[in-house]
């Protein structure tokens, strides 16, 4: 298990899990193009956040997949997105743009 402070960009942890308590920092070309991936679980801390840089809105998409793993407990406040929130659901940690309707499975 890796427990980190502070994480750049779409990490791979490929044994074991991941949990982060500081600052998730990612521009947003990265959150279009990337997906961070652990084989075990995903787990914020209480103060966790996801710093996005750059303008997601100018890669015209209302979801974005940012995170896969077997499990995520907890959820990052989000920086940086003005009118995206974080949405996660069983394995997926997600970018969204509320009011627009989109389907998860």
């Amino acid at each position: 298990a890796y427990t980190v402070a502070n994480v750049e960009g779409s990490p791979s942890v490929t044994n074991g899990n991941l949990t982060v308590t500081g600052e998730w920092r990612v521009d947003a070309a990265t959150v279009a193009s990337g997906t961070a991936k652990v084989s075990g679980a995903l787990s914020f801390g209480n103060d966790a956040t996801m710093v996005v840089s750059g303008d997601i809105n100018s890669v015209h998409q209302i979801s974005f997949l940012v995170a896969k793993a077997a499990s995520i407990s907890g959820a990052p406040r989000l920086v940086g997105c003005e009118g995206w929130k974080v949405m996660v659901s069983g394995g997926e940690l997600r970018l969204v743009k509320p009011g627009l309707s989109i389907i998860v499975r």
